[in-house]
């Protein structure tokens, strides 16, 4: 792990790592097939809501009418950062981005600069597993 917490990865491979209490999960490619990935486990529980103007923008909020949706936003959320901070090298507040859900898929908004040019690339997926875990994966292809 390097001192900003991102784990290190062999030259040729890209990967990210996540764990809650129930679970643990890594996966790890060749950098020939993706720029980079990120994923996230949160346990499918209510997030509280005085989390929710720290984790959602104002429009997340109105859609959100649970802890549960706010939660898998956040997980979402974790997966996109994981996914980009490789590239860009940069920290975002969690409210740099926006995502919508249809089914498993999410759609990923930002109008941070340095995430912005990644959004066309990127592929996102969020589901509640049966483990009672959501489990958010975002995938950069390679170039």
């Amino acid at each position: 792990m390097q001192g900003n917490r991102a784990p290190r990865w062999p030259d040729g491979l890209v990967g990210s790592i996540t764990h809650t209490s129930q679970a643990a999960l890594a996966i790890v490619t060749r950098s020939t097939a993706a720029r980079s990935i990120g994923i996230d486990l949160e346990d499918a529980t209510p997030l509280p809501h005085d989390l929710w103007d720290v984790v959602l923008t104002p429009a997340e909020r109105a859609r959100a009418h649970d802890g549960a949706t706010a939660k898998r936003i956040f997980s979402s959320k974790e997966a996109v950062y994981k996914a980009q901070f490789p590239i860009t090298g940069q920290r975002l507040e969690f409210t740099d981005l926006s995502i919508q859900f249809d089914g498993s898929h999410m759609r990923v908004d930002s109008t941070h600069p340095a995430v912005k040019p990644l959004l066309p690339k990127l592929h996102a997926q969020s589901i509640e597993t049966h483990l009672g875990v959501y489990l958010s994966l975002v995938f950069i292809p390679a170039e």
